[in-house]
């Protein structure tokens, strides 16, 4: 980093021994393409999407509804049934 002093990295002893020769082979200019239409699978791929079934939440959604007015009925009926109990006994007193 400092051209005054240089840190030494390597150094050529011998010129003509061949443990110290490098080569670099010619690299082609553009890369060669895979053959068109061949995938490798490395992984399985990421899930999208939703994979629930609609007609399931549909059903259970109608069951509670139908749960939700089954209760309203059946509290209807019993606040009713003892007003109907009451004037019926009313009515049997009067006589």
């Amino acid at each position: 980093t400092n051209p005054e002093e240089p840190k030494k990295v390597t150094e050529h002893k011998d010129i003509n021994d061949e443990g110290q020769t490098v080569t670099i082979k010619k690299v082609p200019e553009t890369p060669i393409p895979e053959t068109p239409g061949t995938t490798t699978k490395t992984s399985n791929p990421p899930k999208t999407g939703d994979t629930t079934k609609a007609g399931l939440w549909l059903a259970i959604a109608a069951l509670s509804a139908m749960g939700v007015g089954g209760v309203a009925i059946h509290a209807r009926k019993k606040k009713k049934a003892p007003l109907a109990i009451e004037e019926k006994k009313e009515e049997s007193e009067d006589e």
